[in-house]
């Protein structure tokens, strides 16, 4: 009995409201509401029949500066697609998200992908706009002195061919 007291104890007193353990996990709504803003205003350039996939990312900070969002976007020509995922045995390659978080930022969860569509047995798809968003506690003292890479690594494929994998990088300013 007074471990079962104990263990309540504990995690009243881990998700309790004044606990900064359950706080640091939590992201700010006004951040996420400004990460929604930030989608319908980030711009790719128009994807061609050389260039299916346009891309672009943008880093959108909270109002008090202690955490921020990477937010990418892909933009596909109609009928062209990229893969969420493939399987093994598949011919096909699945998309990637190419960055690597500088020291000072803590990821609040994993990132957040669109639902993928089912393609074939064992393989699932992205088609047109596309939004991948993950995010960061700043953790004090951290510096950003020079801009880092954020990258897709993908393969587009339309009904009659695939393009080699490639990667799309952007430089992110803090």
């Amino acid at each position: 009995m007074k471990n079962a007291l104990r263990l309540f104890v504990l995690i009243i007193y881990l998700y309790g409201g004044n606990n900064a353990i359950a706080q640091i996990d939590k992201i700010d709504s006004d951040l996420e509401m400004m990460v929604e803003m930030e989608q319908m205003d980030l711009v790719t350039s128009k994807p061609t029949a050389m260039d299916p996939l346009s891309y672009n990312a943008k880093v959108v900070w909270s109002e008090n500066k202690d955490q921020l969002a990477i937010v990418l976007k892909a933009d596909l020509l109609n009928n062209w697609q990229i893969y969420a995922y493939a399987s093994d045995a598949s011919a096909y390659i699945t998309t990637e998200i190419r960055f690597e978080a500088p020291k000072g930022l803590e990821p609040i969860g994993d990132w957040q992908k669109p639902i993928a569509k089912p393609y074939s047995e064992g393989v699932e798809i992205f088609k047109g706009e596309i939004f991948f968003v993950r995010y960061y506690k700043v953790v004090d003292g951290v510096k950003f002195v020079k801009p880092i890479k954020c990258g897709l690594y993908y393969q587009a494929c339309d009904p009659n061919q695939c393009f080699p994998p490639k990667t799309k990088t952007v430089d992110l300013q803090f």
